[in-house]
């Protein structure tokens, strides 16, 4: 993310010539194509690249909406140099986000994919399962963790397929990432239904006002009871990301995030220390409130 947040940093670094922003994989081909030819095409279009002594800086071209048109992932090299990733498959069944929060990627890359095609793109069913079942064949893992932003982002004609189709043919446990806003008794019957162990839930803050106004995460405090609450009464075990560090957060929030599990346990309970990261919306945020100076985001697009 950080060469598509900033290229015009990432790419002076005498030891950098080019920088892909954005999606890669049709970027990716092309330059291979033009490097086997001998002759660098220097327009493709995702692609920044220095050319005497200057930086080209070529268009971003149109979100890839059809992703089952991509070829099947060859992960061959990752599980023969460290075989111990066989052991829980890594997997995505869309690409992008419902949600643009503040301190997240989305919150800019949706501003650079503007009329650039549909953000939220899903694989078919079908798609994810032929995935699954050629890599089953080919390792011997034993768990999957599907990595969507939100794997009930999925309407329930999806969800109702592939949770009949992956408890059929495939039959391992999976771990994924959900969204308070979009748990509901149906999707957590067909998560069971499924396979599901368990499912990583932000939080982030317990402070309504803290997640609404300075996350721009549309989450009620009784969005988030109900979510764990439905979750719990399907016996999916729950993992709970929140963030520390908040600007503007205080002690009494802190506190109030130790009672909220006190009273509401789960299983596990993740706490992230906040980091401004280059180009999301709470940079500007910060820039007003916590009076963030131009020098502190140079070093933020420093890396």
């Amino acid at each position: 993310i950080h060469p598509t947040s900033v290229p015009e940093r990432v790419i002076k670094n005498d030891f950098v010539d080019m920088v892909c922003v954005g999606e890669g994989e049709y970027p990716m081909l092309e330059l291979a194509n033009s490097m086997e030819k001998g002759s660098l095409d220097y327009s493709i279009k995702n692609i920044w690249f220095k050319n005497n002594g200057s930086v080209i800086q070529n268009e971003i071209r149109p979100l890839v909406e059809d992703l089952d048109s991509l070829p099947m992932p060859d992960k061959e090299l990752y599980y023969s140099a460290s075989p111990h990733f066989a052991q829980c498959y890594y997997i995505m069944t869309s690409r992008g986000c419902n949600h643009a929060c503040s301190y997240c990627c989305h919150s800019y890359l949706k501003k650079i994919y503007k009329n650039k095609g549909k953000y939220l793109r899903r694989r078919s069913v079908e798609n994810v399962i032929a995935e699954l079942s050629l890599s089953q064949k080919k390792y011997s893992f034993t768990t999957v963790r599907f990595h969507d932003d939100d794997l009930l982002v999925h309407d329930m004609d999806w969800l109702e397929e592939f949770a009949h189709r992956y408890a059929d043919e495939i039959r391992l446990p999976f771990t994924c990432f959900v969204h308070p806003g979009t748990v509901i008794e149906q999707k957590a019957r067909l998560l069971k239904f499924a396979g599901c162990h368990d499912v990583e839930i932000g939080v982030q803050s317990i402070s309504e006002k803290t997640r609404v106004e300075i996350l721009g995460r549309n989450v009620s405090h009784k969005q988030l009871v109900e979510a764990i609450r439905i979750l719990k009464e399907w016996d999916l075990k729950i993992i709970t990301d929140n963030i520390l560090g908040i600007p503007s957060q205080n002690i009494d929030e802190i506190i109030d995030l130790l009672k909220f599990y006190n009273d509401h346990r789960v299983m596990k309970i993740y706490c992230f220390g906040f980091r401004h990261y280059p180009k999301t919306d709470i940079i500007e945020y910060s820039r007003n409130a916590l009076s963030l100076t131009e020098s502190d985001i140079e070093n933020l697009e420093d890396g």
